[in-house]
């Protein structure tokens, strides 16, 4: 069995029948799939904002009632079609919801997940030159930013901006500049660092995240400090876009 943890995909299962809800939840973990499940439509928004899934799996109906909710999510959407479902359910699936893709719904486990791979691969295939485009973007210099060398140091925990005094972080203000840190200018995706911060991204709710560097850009930017070149990259993670020293 493929070995679960929190590099393994996210896949957040949105079917109405309890059954097949449990056999999802059951079954796609022993090929490489964690699962997340939703019963009902209204919770799909609060599920995608919290946990950051790399699919979606709908049965028709749920697909149908929550598309207001699924058509523009950033991810690959796959529907699974009742017995004899016909061409134009799928098509309806396919062109006015924007489903991915459209699969029987009795299609067993190992080949779902194999499905569900393969549009994964494609989906982040395509997105590398837009990807590449947005993190370009958000690394230029704004007005009155100064990206000079930032020293990190993580056993004082504390961060030196460019011409400046160092400035006390937290452990977790620490680990989060220090992951960020072991690539400036690539983004880190949001399971990546729960993960390096020590919460399981299964129960960790993203807004603590935010929170947390929303308080550290204040804690840095003040009294006339460089602004932290921390950046939000939609839909993907944070990038530190400057360049930075590690010390240990």
């Amino acid at each position: 069995m493929p070995a679960v943890n929190a590099q393994t995909p996210l896949l957040l299962a949105a079917v109405a029948e309890a059954p097949l809800r449990l056999h999802l939840l059951e079954s796609l973990p022993a090929f490489g799939w964690r699962v997340l499940t939703a019963g009902l439509p209204q919770e799909i928004p609060a599920l995608v904002a919290q946990h950051g899934p790399d699919a979606l799996l709908a049965d028709a109906g749920m697909a149908d009632l929550a598309a207001a909710q699924i058509r523009s999510l950033p991810m690959p959407r796959v529907a699974l079609l009742p017995p004899k479902a016909g061409a134009e359910l799928s098509l309806t699936l396919l062109r006015a919801l924007r489903i991915t893709a459209c699969l029987p719904q009795d299609t067993g486990a190992e080949l779902l997940a194999a499905s569900l791979d393969a549009l994964l691969r494609l989906a982040r295939g395509s997105d590398r030159s837009d990807a590449a485009t947005v993190v370009a973007a958000a690394a230029a210099p704004r007005d009155g930013e100064v990206l000079g060398t930032w020293l990190l140091n993580r056993t004082a925990w504390s961060i030196t901006p460019p011409d400046a005094e160092p400035i006390r972080l937290t452990q977790s203000e620490t680990t989060f500049i220090a992951t960020l840190a072991e690539d400036p200018g690539a983004p880190v995706p949001r399971p990546r660092m729960i993960a390096a911060l020590g919460h399981n991204v299964d129960y960790y709710d993203s807004r603590r995240l935010d929170t947390m560097v929303s308080r550290l850009r204040l804690k840095v930017g003040k009294d006339g400090t460089p602004p932290l070149p921390v950046r939000c990259i939609h839909a993907v993670g944070y990038a530190f876009v400057a360049p930075i020293s590690v010390e240990d």
